[in-house]
């Protein structure tokens, strides 16, 4: 496709995990997530591309650094109803952005901390985690946490699921989902703050 003045290759399907690690694997990059499901084939359609030119280079990263805004600010809402381990493997594989940091309060770290140790319940320290997993998924540390973690993050933290729905959505028990969420958040304070 190079030496016939092809700039980019790309594919459109529905968002899943295992087709993503495909398309991944093998360098594609995602640049688009739809906002709506698609009621006949039961899932959002995902774009991904790969560049073959420089100037497709510049394209495709400044379109997959869009998606990844798109993603962090719209979960709770726009994305509620896909799989928080999708939203992960995109997050993931979406360029760093610097702009968007926020510096973290030194408050919302006690209330994290707080949390952690049983002080507090999850929804006194919400605004707090929020703006720790966020700094996590647009700065991409080379310290990444599990993906099983980030899957609990993503469902309780960005998209906002209840205990329980956050439970079903990953096929586990509530009380594991905050587990994960309590761990998680620890393993980020010590990439953030203890580093």
């Amino acid at each position: 496709a190079e030496g016939e003045g092809i700039d980019w290759v790309g594919s459109s399907f529905i968002a899943d995990q295992r087709v993503l690690r495909f398309w991944l694997k093998n360098g594609f990059t995602p640049v688009y997530l739809s906002s709506i499901k698609n009621q006949e084939l039961n899932g959002y359609s995902c774009i991904v591309i790969k560049p073959l030119s420089n100037r497709a280079k510049e394209m495709v990263n400044n379109l997959s650094k869009l998606l990844k805004d798109k993603l962090l600010r719209t979960s709770h809402q726009v994305y509620f109803n896909v799989n928080p381990c999708v939203l992960a493997l995109l997050l993931d594989n979406t360029p760093p952005v610097n702009n968007g940091l926020s510096e973290i309060p030194s408050l919302y770290i006690d209330k994290i901390k707080a949390y952690i140790n049983g002080i507090l319940p999850y929804n006194s320290i919400a605004e707090a985690s929020h703006s720790l997993v966020t700094n996590y998924f647009l700065l991409l540390p080379k310290t990444k946490l599990a993906e099983e973690l980030e899957c609990s993050l993503i469902a309780r933290v960005l998209q906002g699921k209840s205990w329980y729905h956050a439970g079903l959505m990953l096929g586990i028990s509530s009380r594991e989902v905050e587990k994960r969420v309590k761990k998680g958040l620890s393993e980020l304070l010590k990439i953030f703050v203890d580093a």
